[in-house]
């Protein structure tokens, strides 16, 4: 389960060490649950770079919930379909770190390497991620269960330490009994996940700043719906509103079905204005279940309001004005006065007003399907129907910029007081630029909408150069 854009992916596993790599094994050669893992992983690395779709699927759970897209097995599916039509050249490889197993789950920690040289390009594309892999046997064979994409540049974090997470102003201390790693969530937002010993159990912690104001009970609302959406086979069981010191809260029990019983999941999220804290732990165990309330309230009394801090360069860079990302071959003039945050070298560029009326999403989004602009708008304006109330496009139809045609709509619906939003969505070959500017309440949008038309009007993206004949890959990551 992932409680997307607003909370954090919950469904994780503790597992406990099986296996530390030292030179005292070297002698005896590694563990057969090591060699397994090994093996397993090496099947999928080599699939992948056959393009057999169906053999690199045999891989993951009929359960896999992924923490970031693809969310499900299906949408696994559909990525894995796409590299293999898409490409010229596939390969993958793990350099491995750590690993951990108890019976039948296992977790590890490795290094991925996934090589890419697409038809339409001149250039490869290489991306190195640090992984942590969490797997589960069944029919005699490890497949992953979900993974998680861990921070490099994090901190070192142990249980007892205070984890401060500035930008939204919240802190809370770790608790004791697990092992801790900070990982990537989409849309920049850091997670603390922590695993316990006995293999059952993850603890993730997360903040994040929202868009627009959210009522309490629509923020529940909001995360059903999404569940629902994202994770057809799972089910919010309880949600409940009520108080985490004196702030509004939405405390949510849930589940999923698999091979062996259910995996399930409690969560408290925590509202300051437009700053969410949330704290979630998931199992596998029965007999834990019951106590996961308490421990999250346990977890939550020792959490405390901190200064807010704006973004710094570990995270983002914070810039007023024109906006240039080489990578992307992006340029963008934000309104004078708004600051944005600039994440990920420039495939995510939030600004906000300084009146706290209106924001401005800038994304860059690599495509799956061969879907045009129109389809892409019409398909979130879908998307955002099923999760928010009174949706209502007020208009829709084309729109070009900087030499782009696009597509646009503009709709109102019920978050808060009331949220305007609009879209407009550009494609240029595999890639969609994507502008996404909110104004609530909808009365602010009069204001604010000068200044959205001139960032769209003013978006240049660099023209893609027809590819030639394949080259050496430029590493990027």
């Amino acid at each position: 389960m992932r409680i997307s854009g607003f909370a954090i992916k919950s469904i994780g596993f503790g597992l406990a060490w099986c296996a530390v790599l030292s030179p005292r094994w070297a002698a005896a050669g590694p563990p057969s649950g090591e060699e397994e893992l090994r093996s397993a992983l090496e099947g999928l690395a080599k699939a992948t770079a056959a393009k057999d779709v169906d053999a690199a699927l045999d891989y993951y759970s009929d359960a896999f919930a992924g923490s970031r897209p693809p969310y499900t097995k299906k949408e696994v599916r559909d990525v894995y379909e796409y590299w293999a039509r898409a490409s010229r050249r596939l390969s993958r490889s793990f350099k491995y770190h750590e690993f951990r197993c108890a019976g039948d789950v296992a977790m590890a920690l490795v290094t991925e390497t996934l090589e890419r040289e697409p038809w339409d390009q001149n250039d490869a594309e290489v991306v190195t991620r640090e992984l942590q892999i969490h797997l589960e046997k069944h029919g005699g064979r490890w497949r992953i269960l979900w993974d998680y994409e861990l921070d490099p540049d994090g901190p070192v974090l142990r249980a007892g330490d205070e984890y401060v997470m500035p930008s939204q102003g919240y802190a809370v201390t770790l608790p004791k009994g697990y092992s801790y790693h900070q990982a990537k969530t989409p849309g920049g937002a850091a997670v603390v996940v922590g695993v316990t010993d006995d293999l059952r159990k993850v603890l993730a912690v997360k903040s994040q700043t929202l868009g627009v104001r959210i009522h309490q009970e629509q923020l529940g609302d909001i995360v059903e719906n999404q569940i629902a959406l994202l994770y057809p086979d799972c089910a919010v069981m309880h949600k409940e509103l009520g108080k985490v010191q004196n702030l509004p809260a939405v405390h949510l029990e849930y589940e999923c079905p698999r091979h062996e019983g259910i995996m399930w999941a409690r969560s408290a999220l925590v509202m300051n204005d437009k700053n969410l804290l949330v704290v979630s732990i998931d199992g596998l165990n029965e007999r834990d279940r019951g106590g996961a309330a308490e421990e999250i309230q346990s977890v939550l009394s020792t959490s405390r309001a901190i200064p807010r801090e704006e973004p710094g360069r570990a995270v983002g860079t914070t810039t007023y004005g024109k906006v240039c990302c080489e990578k992307y071959g992006l340029e963008v003039d934000l309104p004078e006065g708004w600051q944005a945050d600039v994440r990920d070298k420039g495939r995510t560029i939030r600004a906000k007003d300084p009146a706290g009326e209106g924001s401005i999403l800038v994304a860059v989004v690599d495509l799956l399907e061969d879907t045009d602009a129109k389809g892409l708008v019409a398909r979130d304006d879908e998307t955002t129907a099923r999760i928010v109330e009174d949706f209502l496009v007020e208009k829709s139809g084309p729109i070009s910029a900087g030499g782009l045609e696009g597509a646009q709509s503009v709709s109102r619906f019920k978050l808060g007081d009331g949220v305007v939003r609009w879209r407009a969505y550009f494609r240029q070959g595999r890639r969609a630029y994507v502008i996404i500017c909110d104004a609530q309440p909808v009365q602010a949008f009069e204001r604010l909408e000068p200044e959205f038309r001139r960032t769209i009007q003013s978006l240049r993206v660099k023209p893609v150069s027809p590819p030639t004949k394949p080259m050496k890959g430029k590493r990027r990551e």
